[in-house]
């Protein structure tokens, strides 16, 4: 995930891109940007972890009771509301 934001000066500013392009960020001094990049980046990792956990907790529903995935996420949304 390092190489998932990148830093670019523009004035005075600094400004945090995704690598798909787009801008996250617009800040007034480099270290707030890298500060910002950590936490984009620790973002990431749960919102990677807690897709790691729903797909785990698809896959056990799909084998144990024999139905699609799709119900099987379904069964998983409702139950985490």
């Amino acid at each position: 995930m390092a190489d998932t934001y990148r830093i670019t000066s523009h004035g005075p500013n600094f400004i945090i891109k995704h690598h798909a392009g787009m801008t996250v960020g617009v800040y007034s001094t480099q270290r707030e940007a890298l500060r910002e990049i950590e936490a984009f980046e620790q973002d990431d990792l749960m919102l990677e972890t807690a897709r790691s956990l729903v797909k785990s907790a698809v896959d056990v529903l799909v084998q144990t009771h024999n139905i699609d995935r799709r119900a099987a996420h379904g069964w998983i949304r409702e139950a985490a509301e």
